[in-house]
């Protein structure tokens, strides 16, 4: 058996303790996120919140500086239009949304599964030293 030295020994037991330590949270991560969207199906706030694009106000107004006070972007639209205008608004709005939910979905499980890669190389070659280093 060799005398690997303390410092060795305690920089291989630290990165090997901090790698699975690394792997059991990117592991948390992944079984989150796959609970929270493929079982439980979790809502953000993002989904469950109004289109606040998409209210007359916002969508149909528009403040005027001299008048200090909104006034009609298009003054000439009927009500009907203005209702098809916001109902268009929050067909895209929606549509947004569910894309930025699946670009977040994506990212996580990227940042997770990226996490596990990094961290299992590192804790399998230094165990293998310390096991080397202990026969």
């Amino acid at each position: 058996m060799k005398n690997p030295g303390i410092i060795r020994s305690i920089y291989l037991y630290g990165v090997s303790i901090i790698s699975i330590v690394v792997m059991l949270i990117s592991t948390i991560g992944l079984v989150q996120l796959v609970l929270n969207e493929y079982v439980f199906d979790v809502k953000g706030w993002e989904e469950m919140d109004e289109f606040w694009e998409c209210n007359e106000d916002t969508l149909l107004m528009k403040w005027d500086d001299k008048a200090q006070k909104n006034v009609d972007k298009e003054p000439n639209l009927t009500q009907a239009e203005k209702d098809q205008k916001i109902k268009e608004c929050e067909e895209e709005a929606k549509l947004k949304r569910e894309n930025q939910h699946k670009n977040d979905v994506k990212r996580d499980l990227v940042q997770w599964i990226s996490m596990f890669i990094v961290a299992l190389p590192l804790y399998i070659f230094h165990w293998t030293l310390i096991k080397r280093d202990h026969k």
